[in-house]
């Protein structure tokens, strides 16, 4: 059996669990609380000679040059997350893993930011989610958990999307649904949850929401938000929140998921 030599690169609180979980016989693993590939990682690196590497949730930052890591990369499986265009280019497909892009992960990583999105409700809001009036935008699988969660528990759904494939497929599960536009958003809404990663939320439609309306915003930095000047409702951000509010559950699913994608690669290459 071939040795496996793991390099860990990250400072998500999940990284810290992954290499724990991860160290077992016929392995070494060495953990580094670091989102950037720097001097010290490619020393680290020649001595250890990895052939496996996990790199940051977020793309990596590059004191030392690109080129070192990707030297080190060759003989490696790279289990990468968020990348860069410059930087996906560079890489491998047949050596690469994007382990947020596997499906299981993704779902289930879905699930745990629903529940998040739940528990932050009720800590700004110290209300019940039943009778409220939800705005959801986007019918992606967050918004697909986030819905289904809210209505269970008696929230009345209202989806706007960009697609006409996303409108009817919310339509085929029951939502109330309609494409995103500043008109769309006049009647009453409580809350406004945002699930699309793009800054939509101009000042046209700013102008629709009434100032006792709050929106939490699901996605990733920047957010929804499309101007700069401080909005007249409330507005929360709220990225990231399975490994916040969940971190043994979301560091749990990282590791099954680096865990299968391993055994797969073990099994194709006998490495």
């Amino acid at each position: 059996m071939t040795d496996e030599r793991w390099l860990l690169i990250g400072t998500d609180a999940r990284f810290k669990k992954l290499a724990v979980q991860l160290s077992k016989p016929h392995r070494t693993v060495v953990y580094k609380y670091t989102d950037e590939w720097n001097e010290e990682l490619v020393m680290l690196s020649k001595k250890l000679q990895p052939n496996r590497i996990v790199l940051p949730i977020h793309p990596p930052k590059w004191s030392a040059d690109m080129n070192s890591f990707l030297s080190v990369a060759e003989n490696a499986k790279l289990f990468v997350g968020r990348t860069t265009p410059d930087f996906k280019q560079q890489l491998s497909t047949s050596q690469t893993v994007n382990y947020l892009e596997d499906e299981q992960f993704i779902w289930q990583n879905a699930k745990l930011t629903a529940e998040g999105m739940l528990r932050s409700f009720y800590d700004h809001e110290q209300r019940s989610m039943n009778g409220q009036h939800l705005i959801i935008t986007g019918f992606g699988r967050v918004a697909k958990m986030t819905a289904a969660l809210c209505r269970d528990l008696g929230a009345s759904i209202h989806v706007m999307a960009r697609s006409a494939t996303q409108i009817y497929e919310a339509e085929a599960f029951g939502y109330k649904a309609s494409v995103l536009a500043p008109e769309a958003l006049e009647g009453k809404s409580d809350y406004v949850i945002n699930t699309i990663p793009v800054k939509w939320l101009t000042v046209a439609f700013s102008e629709k929401l009434q100032s006792s309306t709050t929106v939490f915003d699901l996605a990733s930095a920047p957010g929804c938000l499309a101007f700069e000047e401080q909005p007249d409702f409330d507005y929360i951000q709220l990225p990231a929140l399975p490994g916040k509010f969940f971190p043994i559950d979301a560091a749990d699913l990282l590791i099954q998921t680096i865990e299968l994608h391993n055994a797969k690669y073990k099994e194709e290459h006998h490495a």
